[in-house]
């Protein structure tokens, strides 16, 4: 077990910790626009539980780092055949495992890390920000 993971408290706790609240916020920045937001989990909440297991299994970076690797999947994001994925879905220590593990990345993002280059696919960037336009006209239109 890494320093990293074994300094987070108790899931007995009340109070939410810095960590999980920066991962919500990273979330939000992140795909809050292209998924979905959210709040920040609370300790009852089966979010925060989720968090705090891969939080103790693999250390707070890690956790961070596939949260920022999310957008390597256009299957997870939701531009495949499938609604984009939840940040719930992602935390299941099954579905973590295999992430992580480069199962969800496109093959093209596979190809990439073994090259060293961790570049971004641009045709992903023009998807993402089409995605992000059309959500701010529809909800300027719905205002």
């Amino acid at each position: 077990m890494t320093s990293q993971a074994s300094a987070v408290p108790n899931s007995s706790e009340t109070k939410v910790i810095p960590e999980i609240a920066e991962l919500a916020a990273l979330w939000n920045q992140l795909y809050g626009d292209i998924m979905y937001r959210i709040t920040v989990p609370q300790p009852g909440d089966r979010l925060y539980h989720l968090l705090l297991e891969r939080i103790r299994e693999h250390g707070y970076p890690a956790v961070r780092e596939a949260i920022l690797r999310l957008e390597r999947s256009r299957y997870l994001m939701g531009l495949k055949s499938m609604p984009p994925v939840s940040l719930t879905w992602l935390m299941q220590q099954q579905n973590f495992a295999k992430f992580i593990c480069g199962y969800y990345d496109d093959f093209s993002a596979k190809r990439k890390d073994r090259c060293r280059g961790l570049e971004r696919d641009t045709d992903l960037d023009r998807i993402l920000i089409d995605r992000i336009i059309q959500r701010g006209q529809e909800r300027s239109v719905s205002a």
